[in-house]
């Protein structure tokens, strides 16, 4: 093998890969000879490697196609929409190898039990049993053969009777296909990048929220194959114990239970440590309750360990309000209905505080580590918290509330009159930003959200994507890109 240079360094293919391990597979039976064959010269080890070698077949895995070319042995017992049969001349079928009975069985009792090639008798059976089986195979039959063979004329087999006779083809029926399609008329490729528009019924309910613009301003056909066709897998990955998404859930509804007792720093700034580490546990008790009844399968010491991170958790998160100016809240898991550009949405805002000053702030929880740049794109990436503000007259920051163990953070802009560690001013947030003040910046955002509701709702599906990391895989088999990137290549 390695002096015919074969397969050498590279990688084989999968037929290749076959022909190895059945090799392999040869090689292992010629070893086996070893504890009954004695010493072997080279010559009679090759000619035993010959011989196994030449009664393994083999026949490539691949995969299914619509043209088959078969062995009579193979085709044995299938069905196909067109059959096409050849070298079926007298002289090839029946096949007509000379008996061949096995030597240490009696040659009576061989042919009583039709043992393979004891008599010419039963090979001429089985050849009639293949005949037929080939005959009931397909509606559509084709039998050819070679009019002449070694010099001698020759008719079909007999075994076929006597069936209709075709006319003789008077030309290349292949050339013939290839020059019709040679000379069609070519195909006019046009570019439909958009959906039907929204019925204004559609347009009453839009499903999925503020995640909808988020989606369109990513990639406007993605968008509209999620949410208006539901595509798109709603399975997660396995993973032991919790989801991440399962984790960030529990997280948002203990923040909101324990909100839900406690309503403002000066509560807060009452509580003892004890107290408040009796609240913070009395709310992991009720979240974790709901949540152990989907999980049940989980044991006892799990929900421990999650009680203990969420114990630490809160204690780092709730050190990060105790730095805040005053504050009372106002709002906790707020439904409300919003319409924008004839969309009309439900969103739910996860806080929403009120200040010393009168002034709002608009809060939600992230479990991950947010980006507040995606406020100032264009096409708003992270639509969510804009869209927010846009309905709170009185707000004046949005901020993401970064509840990450070890790393409890705000990450938010606007006008503040007392500031908050993290809540940037609006110039602050990027070097030479064209939105000076935040009145400047919610004009942006208004603009800007009403155009990407205006592009779903007139069903705008253009294959673009903001950001080449936005080109995720789980829509390819419907929005076709790697077929869309190599016919442009």
């Amino acid at each position: 093998m390695a002096d015919l240079g074969w397969p050498g360094t590279r990688t084989p293919n999968s037929q290749e890969y076959q022909q190895l391990m059945l090799w392999e597979t040869t090689l292992e039976k010629h070893a086996a000879l070893n504890a009954y064959a004695g010493n072997l010269t080279l010559a009679q080890a090759l000619q035993l490697l010959h011989q196994i070698a030449r009664r393994t077949p083999f026949q490539a895995e691949t995969h299914d196609g619509p043209l088959q070319i078969l062995g009579v042995l193979e085709a044995g017992g299938l069905a196909f929409d067109h059959l096409r049969l050849m070298g079926f001349g007298q002289q090839q079928w029946p096949p007509t190898p000379a008996p061949a009975p096995n030597p240490l069985l009696p040659i009576q009792w061989q042919k009583h039990w039709k043992m393979p090639r004891a008599s010419a008798g039963r090979e001429l059976g089985l050849a009639q049993e293949i005949t037929t089986g080939l005959l009931n195979a397909s509606g559509d039959i084709v039998v050819s053969y070679a009019c002449e063979e070694d010099g001698v004329q020759q008719s079909l087999s007999r075994l076929f009777g006597h069936p209709e006779a075709t006319e003789h083809f008077a030309g290349d029926a292949l050339q013939s296909h290839f020059n019709a399609l040679a000379g069609a008329v070519p195909l006019e490729k046009i570019d439909d990048e958009s959906l039907p528009p929204l019925t204004p019924e559609d347009c009453q309910q839009v499903r999925g929220g503020a995640s909808v613009l988020k989606a369109q301003a990513l990639c406007p056909l993605n968008a509209q194959l999620y949410y208006r066709l539901g595509a798109g897998s709603s399975d997660s990955a396995p993973d032991i114990g919790l989801s991440p998404a399962e984790r960030g859930n529990v997280v948002h509804k203990l923040l909101a239970e324990f909100w839900q007792r406690c309503v403002a720093l000066a509560q807060l700034q009452a509580l003892g440590e004890a107290q408040r580490h009796e609240q913070i546990a009395h709310a992991i008790e009720l979240v974790l309750g709901g949540v152990r009844r989907k999980y049940h399968h989980l044991p006892g010491g799990f929900w421990a360990l999650e009680a203990q991170r969420l114990q630490r958790l809160m204690h780092q998160w709730l050190a990060t309000e105790l730095q805040r100016p005053v504050f009372s809240v106002k709002e906790i898991e707020w439904e409300q209905a919003v319409e924008i550009d004839g969309l009309h949405f439900n969103l739910r805002l996860d806080r929403l505080d009120q200040l010393a000053s009168g002034e709002r702030l608009v809060i939600d929880y992230k479990t991950g580590t947010p980006t507040i740049r995606d406020w100032l794109t264009p096409r708003i990436r992270e639509p969510q918290l804009p869209l927010y503000a846009l309905f709170q007259p009185h707000a004046r920051a949005i901020t993401f509330g970064q509840a990450r163990s070890s790393d409890c953070k705000w990450h938010g802009c606007g006008e503040l009159e007392q500031p908050i560690t993290g809540i940037k001013t609006v110039a602050d947030i990027e070097k030479n930003t064209p939105f000076g003040s935040w009145s400047n910046l919610v004009a942006h955002w208004c603009e800007s959200l009403k155009s990407l509701a205006g592009e779903y709702r007139s069903g705008a599906a253009a294959l673009t994507f903001d950001r080449p990391a936005d080109n995720t895989t789980e829509l390819w088999p419907l929005n076709r890109w790697p077929e869309r990137a190599q016919r442009c290549e």
